[in-house]
């Protein structure tokens, strides 16, 4: 029976690749891919050079990423109100 085009035989090797490794649903169908449909090969490549990242390394990915978007949004505001010839209060100076 196939799904989307795919074997069962197939989609059991991509959820072995993803689960074994940090890849997604595609990234896991090109990596067959590129192993040439081989997938004792495709897992052990996943196994090895794309492991799973930790709970602290996704808490830091999370954490940069919202202080980027912080940045990008402040940076925005910065350069909106100088468009407009308005200035941004200094802080600790409220009247």
């Amino acid at each position: 029976m196939e799904l989307l085009g795919w074997t069962m035989e197939e989609e059991a090797v991509f959820a072995e690749i993803q689960r074994v490794s940090r890849l997604s649903g595609i990234k896991s169908i090109h990596l067959w891919k590129r192993c040439q449909k081989n997938a004792e090969r495709a897992i052990t490549i996943a196994k090895c050079d794309y492991p799973p990242t930790s709970e602290a390394e996704r808490a830091k990915k999370v954490k940069a990423a919202a202080v980027a978007a912080t940045l990008r949004k402040a940076r925005s505001l910065m350069r909106n109100g100088q468009q407009q010839g308005q200035t941004l209060p200094a802080r600790g100076n409220h009247a």
